[in-house]
């Protein structure tokens, strides 16, 4: 056998026992590929970490956890500029809980000037994508909309599905 490969494998295993041994003792380390507020105190700017790579490579549920971290201030100080730019990006991807997020962002002005027309739209891309709460709000922005601006917002959405159904045909 080669004395690389058999420093290597006696490597490998000591670091196994060691991995091992730690596990005995109860040493809980988070879980590399989860973004959670539920973490002990002393995991929580680890997890912080973890999600904001997890969350600038795509990962649509981690930008959704960076988007409740900032809007809610927890882990980090409330900001709602950035709340709003992860809640998009997971939107994007259809997300229907950041995309609830968001309508409610527009509906009261969170970090953006109130636009009820804005929220009337993306509740109900997030109600078609399933969230009934977002339906019901849907109806709650269209009660402060004027005629026109409901007729707007839903020429916009006739617009955006009638785009969308071409898409998949083709």
């Amino acid at each position: 056998m080669n004395s690389s490969y058999c420093k290597f494998y006696s490597i490998s295993c000591l670091l196994l026992l060691f991995v091992n041994q730690l596990f005995a003792e109860g040493l809980n380390l988070p879980t590399i590929t989860s973004c959670t507020f539920n973490v002990p105190q002393e995991q929580q700017a680890f997890m912080l970490d973890r999600c904001m790579v997890a969350a600038k490579t795509g990962d649509k549920d981690a930008q959704y956890q960076l988007g409740l971290y900032y809007g809610e201030g927890k882990l980090v100080t409330a900001n709602y500029s950035e709340a709003l730019y992860w809640f998009k990006q997971a939107s994007a991807q259809a997300h229907v809980d950041a995309q609830v997020r968001l309508g409610y962002m527009y509906l009261q002005g969170q970090g953006v000037p109130v636009n009820n027309l804005q929220a009337y739209i993306i509740f109900k891309i997030a109600g078609i994508n399933g969230s009934d709460e977002a339906m019901d709000e849907a109806d709650v922005a269209a009660d402060l909309m004027n005629p026109q601006e409901l007729q707007q917002a839903n020429y916009i959405l006739g617009k955006t599905f009638r785009l969308y159904l071409k898409n998949i045909k083709e």
